[in-house]
């Protein structure tokens, strides 16, 4: 008899998602070019996990995230990964981040703001 293997949840896979990126980015962050990680692409299950995660749920595991990251990298994978929703909250929440204290997390805020689409406020 086979059995199906559990399905992770999708607190879970938000994990897993930015740990992905983390492991891809944060070599820029500690060399001091945390302003050029997004130039480096997402690994392919983080990106799968991103897509699949863009409704509500999705919305409220990378938000907290990006409120609860201890360090840049952290905070920049969980806003990359938002990202990909389409909903207007998501260029609101990005929105906070411009003015963000770190020129490297403000600096990504920016590109990923500046590549929604306009919302009404």
């Amino acid at each position: 008899m086979r059995f199906r293997r559990a399905a992770k949840s999708a607190t879970t896979l938000a994990a897993d998602a930015i740990e992905g990126c983390i492991v891809a980015r944060n070599p820029l962050f500690t060399a001091g070019r945390g302003s050029t990680a997004l130039a480096t692409p997402l690994p392919a299950a983080a990106q799968d996990i991103a897509m699949r995660l863009r409704y509500s749920k999705g919305y409220t595991l990378f938000t907290a995230a990006a409120e609860d990251a201890s360090n840049q990298v952290t905070l920049v994978c969980a806003l990359d990964l938002l990202s990909r929703n389409d909903d207007a909250d998501v260029t609101r929440f990005l929105k906070r981040y411009l003015t963000h204290p770190s020129a490297d997390v403000a600096s990504a805020a920016r590109q990923l703001y500046d590549r929604r689409p306009p919302v009404a406020n």
